[in-house]
């Protein structure tokens, strides 16, 4: 024991004599001033500054070294040091004291201040100098620096910084406190260690371990500043830009406005608001690589970027994770710039990503950008917030981002493989389009109804973006009431062949939503253009449909609809209850069997629809039915009547033709008609209670056995209307019993075109009818119609008794009415005849036969009769006259009562009967004249010539009379008589005279017997020898008998 404590007296005193030897050398030692020298002569050497030093002072307690006040440190010809400090203290080595040596291994500086400025280079002169300080062993003769440690507490560095472009950027460093240590033995080996563990290439050179701690300020903002690390220079000198460095930094409070205030144009921010919190780990030369990773928090941020924003971008409290790589461009080609981003995190109140990529760039190329995104689920909200609108508007993605209210939005996968050059391109151009990809999931999406689109409503499928091409999966949703569901598809959003687009789905749709679509022109047009002739449309129908669109070119649908319920408006027609499916291809539309309700009756569909894109697109429609309204089929065909016209109709029409114009479009189809009303042009009655069978072909309209009501008499039609032939109607026209007036006057005048128009031929058979007074039985006659002319031919009919042959032309132009009629008239009543013309009761009684040609046109009765022209023939036989006023005054006047005893005939009672009146009269402007009138009776015989002004209603006849026509036969048989009976008075045999005046009552005066010509003695049958005429009226003529040759027929002059 006692040993042991003698060992520990002897250790001390042996200390303690060491330690005040070394103090002793030490102060010996200072006080020749060599020390100074040295150490000025160190720095100034390795750092080029020209250092001044104040007086020094030994500092001896938990250090032994050495302090100079007012260090300062400037360029050679500045006036203002780069460097001061109040206090600088240099440590000093303890063993190196004994062998009389100064080595000093650590300096400190206290309250320094600095000016630090950063070239256009990038480089910090100051800190190259610095770092140049002989960390290695510097040695003479008596001091030796070998510098392990430089440390600053309480410093104050102005910096200034030349690096970007513009106006310089300023910052100033408070409260700095620096550590700079040289590591080596133990401490080198074990950093070298780990960096084996980690599996990093080895650096080789001078290893310096650093501590920082500092606020940062600048314009007003402050934010604290620490960092830790170790940087290994591979040679000397030391250049802070060959460091490799391994060093951990923590920030906290950075104001952001710093940040834009420092980095300005390479972000694309016009303001930063919020603090920022981070803390960082660097690795690596930036000469060669460098990884830095680590966090960066972020409170009350808003970003300010115009040219990405319209408004501040408020992304509130956030996180941001980083792991980021950099290796720069060697020289030569060997390595490219290079930029990995191998994590990037963000987690902010409303938006989450995670981004992982690269940016490369060699020598003379344009550098690439190999971008990663993935992010969870997403409200749609955040998604516009942070999508930049000028990118949107690139992608003409404008309006259906604004449209977009609600919903969520995973972002599986978003890629960016392209240059950087296309990427400052316009997306619709850009280059990058092969090398973007996208995946995502939406659900819930809602959108706006706008610019006539309905709102879209639950969202929902997988979108993919994948070289250019958009691809949809299994996407459902609402759009307005129409229900989305499995759409799948693509649409090729760049690169060639730009636009083109292809779906494929299913659906319920709401009609009349869709019908309003198409009105509004917001689907192809080639749908626009096939629905263009529906009204109205409604209920629902399923769909299951394929779109497919080529690039600048309209899109073309595929698929089916089935209806069941729909119900439609084509044409004002209504067809309800509709069932069936519809078949859509590119260039056909397809119906088949397709069941309805049209207008109430039942009806089956057939349509096609050829081509309906197209400009010479066509149709063909086929409605078959077992019961149709006849009113609805009237106003199909005829667009006239009621849908509550009586009667049913049955059949099949099929119509066909071209879309675009209504030219060369076909109608075909057999109906069959059971008691139908319809109304026809230009009738003013509609046909009633009509039957029978209506067949349409291209060439024209078969009537098969129609009978019905023609203006409420029973008729029959049969015939066909031939649409491009001359005539257009062929007709055989029936009817019992037809008042043809009546009929006449229920033409409509204002059908004129159709009527003006009308040509026919074809026959016309009545039983009974009328014109007028005019009545007549069993006719039939051959019948042309022309353009309001009527031409009657191989006419047979009855009247009263007797029969009527010949034509008649019928001419109604507006406003003027003109016939033309050959008659032949044959064993007629004369009372029959005046009938037809109503001209009262006769006087006479026979049977006419008539036969000529008459013809009378005008606006009026008066006009026509002043204009009727034409001759016939008349001839009544087996006839009595009655008490004609005419015929009572000539009587009269031939003073019967002076006859022998012969008795005059008693017209009261059986009245003058002869065996026939004849003669041939000629008609001028509505004057009748003849030569040749006879009166041929066993009472008396008459003669007569001259003309009857009907217009004005005047007579001028010359008539000769001779009463009992038989004595010539009892005179013949008295030989004692001969000529003897010319005592008898002359006047007693023959009388003649002059009627004129008017028709109703002329003046009738005898007229001297050498007036009447031959023709009136040989009618007469008087030789002129007997009445004893004087002069050459003495000179017997030739007696003359009467012609028995039939007189031609001729028929009286109608009543206009």
């Amino acid at each position: 024991m006692r040993k042991t404590l003698k060992l520990l007296v002897f250790v001390a005193a042996l200390s303690g004599l060491f330690l005040l030897a070394t103090f002793l050398a030490f102060y010996h030692l200072l006080s020749v001033g060599e020390f100074r020298r040295f150490l000025v002569s160190e720095i100034e050497q390795n750092t080029k500054f020209k250092v001044q030093l104040g007086e020094a002072k030994l500092e001896v307690g938990r250090i032994l070294g050495v302090g100079f006040h007012d260090f300062a440190l400037s360029e050679p010809d500045a006036a203002e040091p780069v460097i001061t400090a109040e206090r600088i203290t240099a440590r000093v080595a303890l063993m190196p004291l004994l062998r009389r040596k100064l080595v000093f291994y650590e300096i400190r500086l206290n309250k320094a201040g600095a000016q630090v400025v950063r070239d256009k280079d990038g480089k910090i002169p100051l800190l190259d100098r610095l770092l140049n300080l002989p960390f290695l062993k510097n040695a003479d003769r008596q001091f030796a620096l070998d510098l392990r440690a430089l440390k600053i507490t309480g410093a104050r560095i102005d910096f200034l910084d030349h690096f970007l472009e513009g106006t310089a950027r300023s910052a100033r460093l408070e409260d700095l406190d620096l550590a700079l240590a040289r590591l080596r033995g133990a401490a080198l080996r074990d950093f070298f260690q780990s960096l084996v563990r980690r599996k990093r290439d080895q650096p080789q050179g001078t290893a310096l371990e650093f501590e920082l701690k500092t606020a940062v300020a600048t314009e007003g903002r402050e934010a604290r500043l620490r960092a830790k690390g170790t940087m290994i220079f591979p040679s000397e000198p030391l250049e802070i830009d060959q460091a490799w460095w391994n060093a951990e930094a923590q920030m906290t409070d950075l104001p952001a406005p710093l940040v834009q205030s420092y980095a300005e144009n390479r972000l694309p921010v016009n303001s930063l608001s919020g603090t920022l919190d981070g803390r960082f780990e660097l690795e690596g030369n930036p000469k060669q690589r460098l990884q830095a990773k680590g966090e960066l928090s972020f409170k009350q941020l808003v970003i300010g970027a115009p040219e990405l924003f319209s408004a501040p971008l408020d992304v509130g409290d956030g996180r941001l994770d980083l792991d980021v790589g950099w290796q720069p461009r060697l020289p030569g080609g060997g390595q490219a710039q290079q930029w990995e981003l191998s994590r990037v995190n963000l987690r902010s109140k409303d938006l989450q990503f995670a981004l992982t990529g690269a940016l490369r760039a060699a020598d003379s190329e344009d550098p690439q950008l190999q971008l990663t995104v993935t992010a969870p689920i997403l409200s749609v909200a955040a998604v516009k917030k942070y999508l930049p609108p000028k990118w949107v508007a690139a992608a003409h993605a404008e309006n259906f981002v604004a449209i977009l209210q609600e919903g969520t939005v995973k972002l599986n996968r978003a890629e960016v493989s392209a240059r950087l050059s296309d990427l400052r391109a316009p997306i619709a151009t850009a280059g990058f389009a092969e090398g973007a990809s996208l995946d995502v999931e939406f659900k819930g999406v809602g959108t706006n109804a706008t610019g006539g689109y309905l709102s879209l409503r639950g969202l929902q499928g997988r979108m993919i973006l994948e070289k250019g091409l958009l691809s949809f999966k299994g996407v459902t949703g609402d759009y307005g009431q129409s229900r989305l569901s499995n759409i799948d598809g693509n649409y090729r959003w760049y690169g060639a062949g730009q636009g083109t687009l292809q779906l494929r789905g299913r659906g319920d749709l709401d009609l009349a939503e869709l019908r309003e679509q198409v009105q509004q022109g917001l689907l192809p047009a080639s749908v626009t253009k096939a629905a263009a002739a529906v009204q109205e449309m409604e209920g629902r129908g399923n769909v299951d449909l394929a779109v497919n669109r080529a690039a600048e070119s309209a899109p073309l649908i595929e698929g089916r609809i089935s209806l069941d319920g729909a119900r439609f408006k084509l044409h004002d027609f209504p067809l309800t209850e509709v069932r069936g499916e519809i078949a859509l291809t590119p260039t056909e539309i397809k119906a088949e069997k397709v069941r309805g309700l049209l207008s109430g009756s039942p009806v089956q569909i057939h349509l096609t629809l050829k081509d309906y894109a197209e400009d010479d697109g066509a149709f063909d429609l086929t409605v078959e039915s077992a019961g149709v309204r006849a009113g609805l089929v009237a106003r199909w065909l005829l667009s006239s009547g009621s849908l509550q016209d009586p009667g049913i109709v049955r059949g099949s029409v099929r119509y066909r033709g071209a879309l675009g114009t209504t030219e060369g479009r076909k109608l075909t189809g057999n109906l069959d008609l059971a008691d139908v009303e319809l109304a026809v042009r230009p009738l003013l009655q509609p046909l009633r209670d009509l039957n029978g069978r209506i067949s349409i072909d291209e060439a024209g309209i078969d009537f098969q056995n129609l009978k019905g009501l023609l203006v409420g008499s029973p008729a029959g039609f049969n015939g066909r209307w031939r649409f491009a032939q001359k005539p257009q109607l062929l007709f055989d026209f029936t009817a019992p019993n037809l008042d043809v007036t009546y009929f006449y006057s229920q033409l409509n005048p204002e059908a004129a075109d159709f009527y003006a128009n009308l040509q026919g031929v074809g026959k016309i058979t009545l039983g009974r009818g009328r014109i007028k007074a005019f009545q007549f039985s069993d006719l039939k006659a051959d019948v042309v119609i022309d353009r309001r002319v009527w031409r009657l031919g191989n006419i047979v009919a009855r009247s009263a008794g007797g029969s009527l042959q010949g034509s008649a032309t019928f001419t109604d132009q507006p406003g003027i009415l003109g016939f033309s009629v050959e008659p032949k008239i044959k064993g007629v009543p004369v009372q029959g005849v005046l009938d037809w013309f109503e001209a009262g009761k006769a006087e006479m009684t026979g049977k006419v036969d008539l036969t000529g040609k008459l013809a009378w046109m005008g606006k009026d009765a008066a006009e026509r009769k002043r204009s009727v022209e034409g001759s016939f023939n008349l001839r009544i036989e087996d006839g009595t006259i009655g008490r004609m006023r005419v015929l009572v005054q000539l009587l009269n006047l031939l003073d019967l009562s002076r006859w022998f005893t012969l008795q005059g005939p008693d017209f009261g009672k059986q009245g003058i009967r002869f065996r026939a009146v004849t003669g041939d009269f000629k008609v001028t402007q509505g004057v009748y004249a003849t030569e040749n009138l006879v009166v041929d009776s066993d009472d008396l015989r008459m003669t007569g010539e001259g003309k009857i002004d009907l217009p004005k209603g005047e007579i001028d006849f010359i008539v000769a009379v001779r009463p009992f026509a038989g004595i010539d036969t009892v005179i013949g048989y008295i030989p004692l008589i001969g000529r003897s009976i010319a005592a008898i008075k002359n006047s007693f045999l023959v009388g003649s005279f002059n009627i004129t005046g008017p028709i109703e009552d002329p003046t009738i005066t005898p007229a001297p017997l050498g007036t009447l010509s031959e023709w009136f003695w040989g009618v007469l049958g008087i030789p002129k020898n007997i009445i004893g005429l004087s002069g050459e009226e003495k000179k017997e003529a030739p007696l003359q008998e009467q012609s028995k040759e039939p007189v031609k027929e001729s028929a009286p002059a109608p009543t206009p």
